[in-house]
């Protein structure tokens, strides 16, 4: 049986993309615990009414099991990332605010990391790139350079800094 770990691939630009999409995943799921686990303080909102959410006791194992998939990857890169899809996407349908834009990004590349080699280096340019023209052509709307911005920042006004000189 021949294993296909991340580091087998042949292409080195296919193994540091594997490489950097698992690492990025890990840390920010690392970095963001509360929103995998279901103990805090506001409610989960299911994907679907009806949605099987297993008790919060379950949510550290869940998040375990999806942790150690990442890790598994480094040696079993495809059958370990396709358990991590799975457990992620299950995740995902018990509380819609795990549906943050770095995971769903992240679980998208890994995804077509599951491809050929040339194919999932291709689709993940594509699909980097369509996310930034995608965000290109929300800022050509009308008002958004004159409420954006404002918004934005708005919260920093009364932080008590200095104006300028």
């Amino acid at each position: 049986m021949k294993v296909c770990d991340m580091f087998s691939a042949t292409d080195f630009r296919v193994r540091n993309t594997r490489a950097a999409l698992v690492a990025a995943t890990m840390f920010g799921m690392l970095f963001s615990i509360p929103l995998w686990l279901g103990t805090r303080q506001y409610p989960l909102v299911p994907l679907f009414p009806g949605t099987l959410v297993l008790p919060s006791s379950c949510g550290p194992w869940l998040l375990g099991l999806a942790l150690f998939s990442l890790v598994a990857a480094i040696r079993f890169f495809r059958p370990a990332t396709a358990f991590f899809l799975v457990v992620t996407l299950y995740l995902y349908g018990c509380d819609q605010n795990r549906g943050q834009p770095w995971i769903y990004l992240y679980w998208v590349m890994l995804l077509l990391n599951l491809l050929p080699e040339g194919a999932a280096l291709a689709s993940c340019r594509m699909a980097l790139s369509l996310v930034y023209f995608w965000a290109g052509v929300q800022k050509l709307n009308g008002a958004f350079f004159s409420s954006v911005p404002s918004w934005f920042v708005q919260p920093a006004a009364d932080w008590g800094w200095p104006g300028p000189p």
